[in-house]
């Protein structure tokens, strides 16, 4: 919104007679309230803006005196590190969706790390990689009987009837428990 304020303020700022309104007006045509009103001109800025944030820039709205060339580069570094900033971010709550998977990518680099800094044998290392994708479901147990156990003795048999209720129904007399 800032950007496409300040973009569009040097639209309509006719201190020059050769703005990015009028070469885009001269450029692409129409009629000439597309290019009068503050809300029109605000439309076109923000597009700019948004083509501009995104990096897709298609090259149709350009700057075309030194201010506003000064103003398109501060503006587009702005919006680069905001962008940056999202994705990172985006990319930050993707990585941490699944923290035992998170945990277990992280134990394989640092086995890969020391497998390769003690100049270990292919074998040993194969073996070595076996072992811990083998016991990778036995480890996540261990986490969910770490966390059961903390809960009081009536949520642990809830949580337990509910973890195993598939198996339940398949025992008759089990079943309306």
């Amino acid at each position: 919104h800032w950007m496409a304020c300040l973009w569009g303020c040097l639209g309509l700022k006719r201190s020059s007679d050769h703005t990015w309104l009028t070469a885009l007006s001269d450029a692409k045509g129409g009629s000439d309230e597309m290019y009068d009103g503050p809300l029109q001109v605000y439309s076109l800025a923000l597009y700019w803006a948004i083509i501009t944030l995104t990096s897709i820039g298609y090259g149709d709205i350009t700057p075309q005196s030194m201010m506003e060339y000064r103003v398109a580069t501060l503006c587009a570094c702005v919006m680069a590190g905001i962008w940056a900033y999202v994705i990172g971010a985006v990319c930050g709550i993707v990585s941490t969706m699944e923290p035992h998977d998170v945990t277990f990518k992280q134990t394989m680099d640092d086995l890969n790390w020391l497998m390769s800094s003690r100049g270990m044998p292919r074998e040993m290392c194969v073996k070595l990689r076996r072992y811990f994708h083998e016991t990778r479901e036995m480890n996540r147990g261990r986490t969910e009987a770490h966390i059961t156990d903390q809960m009081s003795p009536m949520l642990q048999g809830e949580f337990a009837l509910f973890s195993h209720q598939m198996w339940i129904e398949k025992v008759w007399y089990l079943r309306n428990m």
